[in-house]
């Protein structure tokens, strides 16, 4: 078995890799418009995104969980 080893800076090149496009599909599933009240930012909001995005950040979650 080979084992690899990363750098501190390849292992935030890859968790930037895996949340990039969480982050989007977050930022692409609430459009905000000016005049939003945000109550110190604790108005809730609903945000849409895909299947397998949602997919994608439970098993992100999972993994960053077992830190």
């Amino acid at each position: 078995m080979i084992k690899v080893t990363f750098t501190p800076e390849q292992q935030l090149c890859c968790l930037a890799n895996n949340v990039q496009p969480i982050l989007q599909a977050i930022t692409d599933g609430y459009r905000y418009t000016p005049g939003d009240s945000d109550l110190d930012n604790e108005q809730p909001i609903n945000v849409r995104m895909t299947l397998g995005e949602y997919r994608r950040a439970s098993n992100l979650l999972h993994e960053v969980q077992k830190i």
